[in-house]
């Protein structure tokens, strides 16, 4: 799935890819010892990469453009891509290059997660053009990595009347020249550009672009705001048992990019607060999908 032919597709999602090593623990252990577990569940991750997943899955064809090149689990990573019709450029096609590995320790008792990985470089002079031809868009999907590169890209890709969203997690050097082609920001409260010290701050750095028209904060189990213009507002988390909540982020932008070619901006965040929140009743980045095929 990795190549070079050019092919319209609906949604562009780019950025991270990692491979996620997944452990369901008590606790951490303590330094100098080892605690046993069950066997960890491996799968592909990083945010770019599990929006494109979730958004294939729910129906639109996919590219994602990232950078994973050879390397030991190019046939993981090929076989999932496959499995769910997303159609990957690699920065690094054929190249050797080793992925960012994250070893995840979520905890039994209530879902939550510790992270261990490494950060990828914001510019790598190996990567190879990426040219996506004539490829039309519904709507574009950034996380923010290998900033340098995604800017090449959206110059060529980039359209004023389509859905350009930022999945903004935290800030990233750089960022400052990605924003010119965002009009909507969905951010964590963890997100805090240069001189930013709360929400407030953040809203107001944002729409200092004036391409960006929405601007969303995601704060966990807590209500997100969102700002559309002069119009803002809340919107409540459903409260379900958690029992993970790795990826759920990833996914909450995956629906979005999905539901909002469909549906106004305000129910498509719902939607995807939705869904996001399903992702949390599962252990694990893949096995609550089938939840979604219920519906």
């Amino acid at each position: 799935m990795r190549e070079s032919e050019q092919i319209i597709m609906r949604v562009l999602c780019v950025g991270l890819s990692t491979v996620d090593v997944q452990y369901l623990v008590d606790d951490l252990p303590k330094r100098n010892k080892k605690i046993k577990t069950d066997a960890p569940l491996v799968a592909m991750g990083g945010p770019a990469t599990n929006a494109a997943l979730l958004c294939s899955h729910l129906g639109d064809r996919v590219c994602l453009v990232t950078a994973f090149g050879r390397n030991g689990f190019c046939d993981s990573f090929d076989r999932e891509m496959k499995q769910f019709g997303v159609r990957v450029h690699d920065w690094m096609f054929q190249k050797e290059f080793m992925p960012i590995l994250a070893s995840i320790f979520t905890y039994k008792d209530n879902g939550d997660r510790s992270i261990v990985s490494s950060l990828p470089s914001s510019s790598n002079k190996n990567f190879h053009h990426v040219s996506l031809g004539d490829a039309k868009w519904d709507a574009i999907l950034v996380d923010g990595f290998y900033i340098s590169h995604c800017v090449k890209l959206m110059r060529s890709s980039y359209s004023d009347n389509i859905p350009v969203v930022l999945d903004g997690g935290s800030w990233k050097e750089g960022m400052d020249q990605l924003l010119p082609y965002i009009n909507i920001a969905i951010c964590s409260e963890d997100f805090m550009p240069p001189d930013c010290f709360n929400i407030e701050d953040v809203r107001r750095y944002l729409f200092q672009f004036s391409n960006i028209q929405k601007v969303v904060v995601t704060r966990g189990d807590k209500p997100l705001i969102w700002y559309d213009g002069e119009e803002e507002g809340e919107m409540c988390i459903e409260n379900v048992e958690v029992k993970d909540t790795l990826g759920a982020g990833d996914f909450f932008h995956g629906a979005f990019v999905f539901y909002i070619t469909k549906y106004p901006f305000v129910e498509a965040l719902q939607k995807a607060a939705t869904v996001a929140t399903s992702s949390c009743k599962y252990f694990g980045t893949r096995d609550w999908f089938k939840e979604l095929s219920k519906n």
